[in-house]
């Protein structure tokens, strides 16, 4: 090969080419390791710059899309859980490194209720890079709230879709003893550390699922002399579908030195959620009874009004079976003492 065919076989592998044909009756000559690397590393290089430069067109086409005050009320929109409770954001601010946002005063609230049922003072959201190179949305947030912490994670299929596919919500060790609007909601004081996850498909049907466990768990009924009976639940373990329309516990197990047993049934949500009914059956055991007597388990059902509930008893150690309207007739749990 002629030191000219060599020239114009350098120039080729510099500008990507390949080697050209050699010479009738000359064997071609193969471009050695050394010669070849340069252009694999500019290769490298260019994909690597052509990513980066996708993603950041992406970024800025996000935020050109979604400005702070417009973010907010997307937030507020798209967040909201809906069936009489709205969250609600004070601000929002974003930020470039690291891509995400910022936000603070957040609060989710029961509709007709004075009190918060959760208040967040800060909290911060993180966009997924990867999946926003993909054409995905996923985005993280975490924040503090009643002495516990929720994690949200949620994902579209569209960078710039109208809504999420799919919202899973993780909480750790929250005190809903703290939470004045859940005491409005059920109309007595109730509590327990929650711990747990919820997997949440918005739509128009909508449905998910619910793992949670309720530690230290407590609710307060009305005894005698109208003052209020604490009933220890002790550790409560929850697991419930929403399809349907309703939201349907497949278990929820008590127990704690005073109760024991499981319960079953739904809830179905009504325009004013403290209307929605509720439908349960179970047998609990009275664990202070079973001291002193062979422990029998008593048939118990909750129907009615979520505020208000009635509760029957069957099979009570203690007497006849029988029924009330909570809070101000609820009869307490076998062997508690209040109205019949």
């Amino acid at each position: 090969m002629s030191l000219w065919d060599r020239v114009r076989a350098g120039l080729g592998r510099l500008a990507g080419r390949g080697v050209p044909d050699a010479a009738p009756g000359e064997a071609p000559v193969a471009p050695s390791r050394s010669e070849t690397r340069p252009g694999r590393v500019r290769c490298m290089v260019f994909a690597v710059g052509v990513a980066v430069l996708s993603l950041g067109l992406s970024l800025v086409m996000v935020y050109a899309k979604f400005p702070d005050e417009r973010l907010r009320v997307w937030i507020e929109r798209s967040l909201s859980p809906g069936r009489g409770v709205s969250l609600s954001v004070r601000e929002v601010r974003t930020t470039l490194f690291p891509p995400g946002a910022e936000l603070s005063g957040l609060r989710l609230r029961l509709d007709g209720a004075s009190e918060v049922l959760a208040d967040m003072p800060e909290a911060a959201a993180r966009l997924d890079l990867g999946a926003a190179f993909l054409g995905r949305l996923e985005v993280r947030a975490r924040g503090a709230t009643l002495d516990g912490e929720l994690t949200l994670s949620a994902s579209s299929d569209a960078l710039f879709g109208d809504g999420w596919t799919r919202v899973e919500v993780s909480a750790s060790r929250i005190d809903l003893g703290r939470s004045p609007g859940l005491s409005w909601l059920f109309n007595r004081h109730v509590g327990g550390r929650l711990s747990g996850q919820l997997e949440w498909s918005p739509g128009k049907a909508g449905s998910g699922r619910a793992g949670l466990l309720l530690e230290d768990a407590f609710i307060e009924v009305e005894g005698e002399m109208l003052r209020a009976v604490r009933v220890d639940l002790g550790r409560m373990a929850i697991r419930a579908a929403v399809r349907d329309g309703g939201l349907f516990v497949t278990e929820c197990s008590v127990a704690s030195a005073m109760l024991r047993g499981d319960l079953s049934g739904r809830i179905v949500p009504a325009e004013d959620i403290r209307a929605s009914q509720v439908d349960f059956t179970g047998a609990l055991t009275d664990e202070v009874q079973a001291e002193v007597t062979p422990p029998k388990p008593a048939k118990v059902r909750l129907t009615g009004a979520l505020a208000s509930p009635t509760i029957s008893w069957e099979n009570r150690q203690d007497g006849p079976a029988p029924t009330g309207t909570a809070p101000d007739k609820t009869s307490g749990p076998p062997g508690a003492s209040g109205p019949p």
